[in-house]
């Protein structure tokens, strides 16, 4: 088996999370979905290195979905949890990339601050 492929370019992109069970050698991998089936799917280099260091953990995949109903992934991330890349890791690909950045965004929010001087009054006396 070739690892990655080049799919076609209408290929679907796709985000999978499950557990990743299997990394071989060779550049293939085996993620256990949440419904109890197993999806298959290569990687190379940094991808396939970081699958091995999620193996029996929960990763998401991102990738391409190939027509014999593999995976050619191009990004891998922890779902829990953060993503520390440690020394000789490769930086992260454009789709890992964005998938931190919107994680990132999906965490910010309305801190203490926004409130008028009055509305923190009013709660700090209905807490009495």
């Amino acid at each position: 088996m070739t690892a990655n492929p080049t799919p076609p370019a209408s290929a679907p992109r796709v985000r999978i999370e499950g557990t990743v069970t299997a990394v071989y050698a060779d550049g293939r991998f085996a993620l256990a979905l949440p419904d109890g089936t197993e999806l298959a799917g290569t990687a190379t280099g940094s991808q396939l290195r970081r699958l091995g260091k999620l193996l029996t953990c929960e990763a998401l995949v991102l990738g391409v979905a190939a027509r014999d109903g593999t995976l050619a992934a191009d990004g891998v991330l922890p779902v829990r949890g953060p993503f520390v890349l440690g020394a000789g890791d490769s930086p992260l690909s454009p789709s890992e990339s964005a998938e931190s950045a919107a994680r990132f965004r999906s965490a910010l929010g309305k801190w203490p601050g926004d409130e008028t001087d009055e509305q923190i009054d009013a709660l700090m006396k209905d807490d009495r």
